[in-house]
């Protein structure tokens, strides 16, 4: 919006550093390229290769030779926005922790911690999967059904790598607790990264990923000598594919994007792409809203405008997991084109 000549106020939770690692798919090249972020400094290092196990890790499937993807720490990917935002000249950047949100007729006002307060004519919500915004102002757009996903990992560094083994593997464990249960290992410059995704409570999720993590040490998938702490943990809730099942991501002034309107894809746990996708779609949309005398009628087009860019790479792939899973190990085809799901959210 900033970009656009937009006056902008960009108000974020006060920085903190994340331990969080996630990978960006090559769709979201060409949405960092046009926000002129330098993706050598998010990340200089990708992988295109990726070793599928099963959950009793006794078969494997590797696919290489991929489009790669590129590693991506998320407090990296945060402060690289801002800086981008920064240099428009247009964004006003406030942090703070925001504890109440109101829609009028004319504007939209957040509250927030320390009594402070801003206004604006429209806003764009990503604020997290507790999301004040959506309880405030899109009640009863989401159904009580959708499914949360307790989100673990743990990283540690790795063991030195030797003269020509310095390239960057993920493996995937399939269907760890039901077909949409995973397991992973990033190994890359920094070390290692484990983490564990399950339709669990986080508590159950830490205590599974720490003793998955002793089980991949003993088959040396987890070449390290730490020991994953569930104190140790980082942890996130994810609301895998939710977006699919939103009435509406559109409020009173106001757009949901992000965790908060369920941008994430239900294969894999890839949230950063369709949120950067619903973020310039939101930012487009608001653009040519404020140019309008309708407003919110304009606003609106912003659910028949993310759906046929992300509904695809958001849903389950259109085959049934519980029978695909045996066949993943047995066919390459079946594992590349799981893989090729997993990664760039594509039909298999």
């Amino acid at each position: 919006a900033g970009a656009r000549g937009r006056r902008t106020c960009l108000v974020s939770r006060p920085a903190a550093a994340s331990p969080w690692c996630d990978w960006l798919p090559p769709l979201a090249d060409p949405l960092l390229a046009a926000l002129k972020l330098d993706a050598q400094r998010i990340s200089s290092e990708t992988f295109d290769r990726v070793v599928l196990r099963s959950a009793d890790l006794k078969q494997q499937a590797i696919c290489d030779s991929l489009s790669p993807c590129r590693v991506v720490r998320r407090d990296a990917l945060r402060d690289a926005l801002r800086q981008a935002a920064r240099v428009t000249g247009r964004v006003q950047h406030r942090e703070a922790t925001i504890v109440d949100v109101d829609a009028a007729e004319e504007s939209v006002t957040l509250r927030a911690e320390n009594g402070a307060h801003c206004s604006g004519r429209v806003l764009i919500a990503a604020d997290g999967g507790a999301s004040i915004v959506v309880r405030k102002l899109l009640r009863g757009a989401v159904p009580s059904t959708i499914t949360s996903y307790g989100a673990v990992q743990w990283s540690a560094p790795g063991t030195k790598k030797g003269k020509g083994k310095a390239h960057v593997e993920l493996t995937v464990l399939l269907a760890t607790n039901g077909p949409q249960g995973f397991g992973y290992v990033l190994d890359y410059s920094r070390g290692l990264i484990a983490g564990l995704v399950e339709a669990a409570e986080i508590a159950v999720v830490r205590t599974r990923l720490a003793e998955l993590c002793a089980r991949l040490k003993a088959h040396r998938i987890l070449n390290c000598d730490a020991i994953a702490g569930e104190n140790a943990m980082a942890a996130r809730v994810l609301p895998r594919g939710a977006a699919l099942e939103y009435e509406t991501h559109v409020g009173k002034r106001t757009l949901v994007i992000g965790d908060a309107g369920g941008f994430v894809s239900a294969l894999s746990q890839d949230g950063l792409y369709p949120s950067l996708e619903a973020a310039r779609l939101a930012a487009q949309t608001v653009h040519e809203a404020l140019d309008e005398p309708h407003e919110q009628d304009v606003l609106s087009r912003f659910d028949a405008a993310w759906r046929p860019v992300l509904a695809d790479y958001l849903r389950i792939p259109g085959t049934d997991l519980k029978f695909l899973m045996p066949l993943v190990f047995t066919n390459q085809a079946v594992a590349e084109k799981m893989v090729r799901g997993f990664l760039y959210g594509e039909n298999m």
